[in-house]
């Protein structure tokens, strides 16, 4: 078989991108940087502005203001706009935009226009081989499961070799079983090939295991950038905090720097005295025992969760009941006494904007 070439690392650069409709903002001055051949994942709840970027990088849409360059050149920005085919970006859709009437080959030859007959076909074997589907070569959409489709899209996007991919939540469709093996081929498959790739999701655990950098979106600005490691244990403020886990949220007052809740007292930094605060606890950051140190509480509740057991736990001074998770099959019954503590590390406390 022989292997598509790599394709031209490219650095991606979104400055300052401001974008509206009529007096309505959809973004505003986002700004972000891909490293060439890398992974990044916008996220964000829906109406946070992410397919309305998309769409600015690949050139379906303008900029009010600001630029996006590639490797140096600039697509969108003052006195300077390319057209989508000329942008060397390669685009999946959520919904494989699969031509129905033409076979797996010719959809893939569809992004091969531009090219000879003969280089077009073997570069569409190419890809087709690659990705394992050679065999429905023939076939017509209909025809192919929803795993099937999504290569057949890949393998269209890819073979005109874009030096960036844009894919835009093309894993929603796929039941979990099969989503999390396709997205780990894909993403893959694109690093091999040296692609640099922008991706779009809703799904928080997506964003983390996919993306090497992650750009958390709200109303259309940036609430922070950074490493799935630095967005998830550094939140920069509450909606950060509970966008990539549920938490327990127990409100108190600060004082010297600290807040004191029912549950134990937590580092306040930044917050001024009298400041009404919440601290943020993560169910899977508390734990439980039969004695020893501890606030006291008492189990009212247990469900399973799959990999994960959740169980409700009263505590004097607390509404509702404190959420705790744990991989770990407790013995623990409902109405058990138990010793609470709290990994005070992970536990986040911000200035309760609700008081305001």
């Amino acid at each position: 078989m022989n292997h598509p070439a790599p394709s031209t690392r490219l650095p991606l650069d979104v400055l300052g991108v401001t974008h509206g409709f009529g007096r309505t903002p959809v973004l505003v001055d986002v700004s972000f940087r891909v490293r060439a051949g890398g992974v990044a994942a916008l996220v964000g709840h829906s109406g946070s502005g992410k397919t309305t970027l998309l769409r600015i990088l690949a050139g379906i849409e303008r900029p009010v203001s600001g630029r996006v360059e590639a490797g140096g050149r600039i697509l969108s920005g003052p006195g300077a706009f390319v057209e989508p085919e000329d942008r060397g970006i390669g685009f999946l859709f959520q919904d494989y935009a699969l031509f129905p009437h033409l076979s797996v080959t010719d959809n893939v030859l569809f992004g091969l226009r531009r090219q000879e007959q003969a280089a077009a076909r073997r570069r569409a074997g190419d890809m087709l081989a690659r990705l394992r589907i050679e065999h429905l070569a023939e076939r017509f959409p209909h025809m192919l499961s929803g795993g099937e489709q999504q290569r057949v899209a890949l393998a269209r996007a890819l073979a005109p070799r874009p030096g960036i991919m844009l894919l835009d939540e093309p894993f929603s469709n796929l039941d979990r079983a099969l989503r999390d093996g396709v997205r780990s081929e894909t993403l893959a498959l694109l690093r091999e090939l040296g692609t640099t790739v922008v991706m779009v999701t809703h799904d928080p655990e997506e964003a983390l295991s996919a993306g090497e950098h992650v750009v958390l979106l709200r109303a259309g600005r940036v609430v922070q950038a950074g490493t799935p490691t630095e967005l998830f244990e550094q939140p920069v403020d509450a909606h950060a905090a509970e966008f990539f886990a549920s938490s327990n949220r127990i409100r108190g007052i600060s004082r010297d720097g600290r807040l004191a809740t029912p549950l134990g007292t937590f580092p306040a930094p930044g917050l001024a005295d009298g400041v009404q605060a919440v601290a943020h606890v993560r169910p899977h950051v508390l734990r439980l025992s039969a004695s020893g140190e501890g606030v006291e509480g008492r189990v009212t509740g247990r469900r399973l969760l799959g990999e994960v057991e959740e169980l409700s736990v009263a505590v004097p001074g607390l509404a509702p009941d404190l959420r705790v998770r744990s991989t770990e099959r407790s013995r623990l019954t409902v109405d058990s006494t138990v010793k609470i503590t709290a990994c005070v590390e992970q536990v986040f406390v911000f200035a309760d904007d609700s008081a305001s």
